[in-house]
C-alpha cells in the first residue's frame, strides 16, 4: 500500500494518462473486432511515439478485456461447463459440443505461438511495412470469405475437424496485422458458419487465447514497470471499452456484413503504404 503514496502524492503528468487511456481504449475497440488489436497497439508506438509500456500492462489490457467477454458470456459459460461435464459422461448436447470445439480450435495456439518464438518474428512488431501488407492480405481473405461462404451452419454444428481448422488458423494471429478474431471468423465464414456465430465462436475462443498470451507475457517478464493504481486503471478502461464493443458487434452481425471492416482494414493499410514508400 507505501509504494503506491509517491503515485497518488505526485501524479504522473497528464500526457501519460492520456496515453494510458487511449492505449486502453484501443485495447478495447479492437481486441473482439476483425481488425488487429496488436497491428493498432504497434502502430500507436511507432507512429505516434508511444513508449513500450512493458508487460504488466500489457497483461492488464488482456485482463481487462477478458473480463468483459467472461461478463458478457457468463451465463453462456455456465451452460458449456455443464455440457461438457455431461460430455464427460457420454451424454451429448449442443452445449457440450460447441465446449469440445472450442478446446480442439484452442489446441494449436502454444504450439504455433512456441514455434514463431523460435523464429524470432516479433521483429515484425516494430515495422510499418509488414503490419500493413499482412493487415491487407488478410482483410481480402476476410472479404472472400464472408462474400462466398454459407450461412446454414451454427455453432453447436462444428465438427472437430472444423474446429482444428479454426485453431489452425489462429495462429496466424500471431502475426502483427493479421487480427486473432478476424482469422477467427474468416474461417468460421469459410466453413459456412453464419456471421453472428462465428462472431461468437471468435469471443468464445478468446477467452483461452487471451488466458495463453498473459501466461506468456508474464512467464517472459514477471515484472510490471507501472504502479498498480495505473495497471488497475489500464484494465478497467479496456474492460468498459470492450464491453460495449462486444454487445454492439454482435447486435451488427446479426444484420450487416463484414465489409465496413474489411474497407477500413484495406485504408489503413492505403494509408501506411503510401506514407512508407510515396512519401519516405
Amino acid at each position: 500500500m507505501l509504494c503506491w503514496l509517491p503515485v497518488l502524492i505526485f501524479p504522473p503528468p497528464m500526457e501519460a494518462f492520456l496515453e494510458t487511456a487511449a492505449l486502453a481504449v484501443l485495447q478495447g475497440l479492437t481486441e473482439f473486432l476483425p481488425v488487429s488489436s496488436s497491428a493498432h497497439l504497434a502502430l500507436g508506438e511507432i507512429l505516434l511515439g508511444w513508449r513500450d509500456r512493458g508487460t504488466g500492462f500489457d497483461v492488464a489490457l488482456h485482463l481487462g478485456t477478458l473480463l468483459a467477454v467472461l461478463w458478457h458470456f457468463r451465463a453462456e459459460l455456465i451452460g458449456l461447463a455443464r455440457g461438457a461435464w455431461r460430455l464427460l459422461r457420454g451424454e451429448s448436447s449442443p452445449e457440450g459440443r460447441l465446449a469440445l470445439a472450442l478446446v480442439v480450435a484452442s489446441l494449436p495456439l502454444p504450439l504455433g505461438g512456441w514455434i514463431l518464438l523460435q523464429m524470432e518474428w516479433r521483429d515484425l512488431f516494430h515495422a510499418v511495412a509488414p503490419i500493413a501488407w499482412i493487415n491487407l492480405g488478410f482483410a481480402l481473405l476476410l472479404y472472400l470469405a464472408d462474400r462466398c461462404g454459407g450461412q446454414a451452419r451454427a455453432m453447436h454444428q462444428f465438427a472437430p475437424s472444423h474446429a482444428l481448422l479454426v485453431g489452425l488458423a489462429q495462429v496466424c494471429a500471431l502475426l502483427p496485422g493479421a487480427s486473432r478474431a478476424g482469422v477467427v471468423i474468416t474461417m468460421g465464414r469459410a466453413l459456412g458458419l453464419n456471421r453472428a456465430d462465428a462472431a461468437r465462436f471468435s469471443m468464445l475462443l478468446a477467452i483461452p487465447a487471451i488466458l495463453l498470451s498473459a501466461a506468456a507475457l508474464l512467464m517472459e517478464n514477471p515484472a510490471a514497470e507501472d504502479p498498480l493504481p495505473v495497471l488497475l486503471a489500464a484494465a478497467a478502461v479496456a474492460f468498459l471499452t470492450a464491453r460495449l464493443v462486444i454487445a454492439l458487434f454482435l447486435r451488427m452481425m446479426a444484420r450487416l456484413s463484414l465489409l465496413a471492416f474489411v474497407l477500413y482494414r484495406v485504408a489503413l493499410s492505403a494509408a501506411l503504404l503510401g506514407g512508407l514508400y510515396l512519401f519516405a
